[in-house]
Formats: C-alpha cells, sequence, structure tokens
C-alpha cells in the first residue's frame, strides 16, 4: 500500500485554485482513496494506481502552463484504505 502527499503549484497565474481544482477532478475514480487538505491532496492505493492518479495530477498541470509539484511518497505494509477496513 502506498501513500502519497501531493502539491500542485501552478506559476505565473492568479487562476491557481482553477488549475488545482481541474486536476483534482481528473483523478482516476477508482483504486485510489483522495483526501483534499487546504496545501495538499493525499492519495492512498495500490502502488500503480496511486502513480496513475500522481501523473493525472501532473499532466493537468503542465496542460495550463507553468508549475511546479511536490511529492512525498511513503510504503506503508498492512496499511488499508478507509474503504478496505
Amino acid at each position: 500500500m502506498m501513500s502519497c502527499q501531493v502539491s500542485l503549484y501552478p506559476l505565473g497565474t492568479k487562476d491557481y485554485e482553477k488549475i488545482v481544482l481541474e486536476a483534482v477532478k481528473n483523478l482516476p475514480q477508482e483504486g485510489v482513496e483522495v483526501d483534499l487538505t487546504p496545501m495538499s491532496t493525499l492519495l492512498r492505493g495500490e502502488d500503480d494506481k496511486v502513480w496513475e492518479a500522481v501523473k493525472a495530477i501532473y499532466k493537468t498541470g503542465k496542460h495550463f502552463g507553468d508549475m511546479a509539484m511536490v511529492i512525498t511518497v511513503a510504503h506503508r505494509g498492512g496499511m488499508k484504505c478507509k474503504n478496505e477496513a
């Protein structure tokens, strides 16, 4: 089980909130547990599914122009998503 904290920072635009919300909207709908916080998005699930979600955030961010993305990745053996508990 993988968990990942992702922060997307659109650069050079005042419409950053719109871009971040669009990135969250484009996340895969299955296989990843998503928690939104004011400063980041938390993703949990099987490795491949979480990486797909990270890639989706990256693609949306770069579609709108310059951006920075910060990710923190952790592997926690035995951890289960809320919907698997």
